[in-house]
């Protein structure tokens, strides 16, 4: 496989389309969309892009209720960059933290309040467990800005403990300059996120080989992995989540049943359970140190199984064991890899719901747009295919978004923007949108009315606080400002 530039990055914020639009912000979107694998670049930039000159040192404020995060973002890009950093940039976030977590709503400027009013809402409800601070910019990371960032996370960690005390909020202050860049990118590349070493007991096992790829079988100790989920959490699923729908993150899905075997039966887990399939960049066994070495590891199947027992309250004892396949993958074929994913999970009854690219409906949908438009790719419930949001081609429609704006269209704003997930995991919710009735017309025509509204909402938004806006311009962008915007308009649309 030939070698990956990690400087690469660099070049994308002038040549990907959509971050060229944010100037000199635009590598605040992209740190964005490389750390989550974020589906639909533009979707994400408009929705949390805080427009006009009064936005209190705020440039992102992304949202994702249901992976329980918030980003708070202050993007700095120089042409030529410099040793380090500004460090005043930096401390900067004190001021965005301040405006965004603590000042009374009546101050809060027009551009600010409708990610204030939703951030605070989120962790008050518990809605939002993560707030991730990040200082992004293309320098080098330096002492000088992490103490500044130390200082940060002083203000950050004061403002949530006073004002969301019963909350279980988890707050992380970042620089992310050039190597952290550099390294989100080369991650996006690679299906296996978490790349350490791990050294794990195993008695035995056997190994089976082919041309393509390598794999051991054996047993580990369900406490092993109880650890390991402790440390590493849905990181543990990235090689699953371009093909999986729905949430990876697995301690809000727990199997009951899985949780309760290995409590009380610990001794029969084996037999009860169907056991992990695990992604590694390299294995190595030793029998007579009995143990198994891996360079790095993804699960691929059984996030079930490895989310209920990482979430136990107490680790499982020692004689709970599961039956788990390290695969490694030669060159890292991600059509190999892919293709592991898919038949893994669609032999699985419990994903069924979260794996809709099997269904005949979807298949058909696939045809008929390509029939439409051999230039047009309609995923068909695949979240993202072999390539990363990042290095897509623009005439690909996600299909979160397909979804989303289906549901807003037939009336249902408010799961469209909050519950993107739901969309493809019940039942009920999933057949009110894609049915017998809907067909690849229809879904081009949907999203292409997504789409202009999306336009219209970045123009509007950029159009904020320039001399001599028009009445009616200036009541467009009060309305575009408002968090989920562009689902209720396409709902408004359908119903006038």
């Amino acid at each position: 496989m030939s070698k990956i530039d990690g400087k690469a990055w660099k070049t994308l914020l002038t040549s990907n389309e959509v971050l060229a639009r944010y100037g000199n912000n635009a590598i605040g979107l992209l740190a964005l969309t490389l750390r989550f694998d974020i589906d639909d670049i533009a979707l994400a930039g408009v929705e949390s892009f805080v427009d006009g000159s009064n936005d209190k040192k705020n440039d992102f404020v992304y949202i994702d209720e249901e992976r329980g995060i918030a980003v708070v973002i202050q993007a700095y890009y120089t042409k030529s960059p410099k040793q380090i950093a500004p460090s005043n940039k930096a401390s900067d976030l004190s001021t965005a933290l301040t405006w965004l977590l603590a000042a009374p709503e009546v101050d809060l400027p027009i551009g600010i309040r409708s990610h204030a009013l939703k951030i605070r809402n989120g962790l008050k409800t518990g809605k939002l467990n993560k707030l991730y601070v990040w200082y992004v910019h293309n320098c080098t990371e330096s002492t000088n800005v992490a103490k500044e960032l130390g200082r940060v996370q002083q203000v950050l960690d004061s403002l949530v403990s006073s004002r969301y005390k019963s909350a279980n909020i988890n707050t992380i202050v970042l620089e992310v300059g050039s190597s952290t860049l550099t390294q989100w990118y080369l991650q996006s590349f690679s299906p296996i996120y978490v790349d350490k070493p791990f050294e794990i007991t195993c008695n035995e096992g056997f190994s089976i080989k082919s041309e393509k790829w390598d794999a051991f079988v054996t047993s580990i100790s369900a406490r092993e992995l109880y650890f390991i989920y402790k440390d590493h959490k849905s990181d543990l699923f990235s090689a699953n989540v371009r093909d999986y729908l729905g949430d990876r993150e697995a301690d809000t899905n727990i199997n009951f049943g899985i949780k309760e075997s290995v409590r009380k039966q610990p001794q029969d887990f084996w037999v009860f359970n169907n056991g992990l399939t695990i992604l590694t960049n390299d294995f190595s066994h030793s029998d007579s140190e009995k143990k198994l070495l891996l360079q790095g590891m993804s699960v691929v199947n059984g996030a079930q199984t490895t989310g209920a027992i990482g979430t136990l309250k107490n680790p499982p004892k020692d004689d709970s064991k599961i039956l788990v396949r390290f695969i490694k993958v030669h060159n890292t074929s991600r059509s190999l890899i892919g293709n592991i994913v898919k038949f893994n999970n669609s032999q699985n009854k419990v994903t069924a719901a979260d794996f809709r690219s099997n269904d005949e409906i979807q298949k058909r949908l696939v045809a008929e747009v390509e029939g439409i438009d051999k230039s047009i790719v309609y995923q068909g419930g695949r979240r993202g295919g072999e390539d990363a949001a990042i290095k897509r081609k623009k005439n690909v429609m996600p299909s979160f978004t397909v979804a989303q704006a289906l549901a807003s269209f037939h009336g249902d704003p408010v799961s469209a923007y909050n519950k993107k997930s739901f969309l493809w995991n019940d039942d009920a919710a999933y057949s009110k949108i894609f049915n017998e009735k809907t067909t690849g017309a229809h879904i081009i025509f949907v999203y292409s009315l997504f789409k202009r509204l999306e336009s219209i909402k970045f123009d509007l938004l950029n159009m904020a606080g320039e001399e001599g806006v028009k009445a009616v311009d200036q009541k467009k962008i009060d309305f575009f400002r408002k968090s989920g915007s562009i689902f209720v308009y396409i709902c408004y649309f359908k119903m006038h």
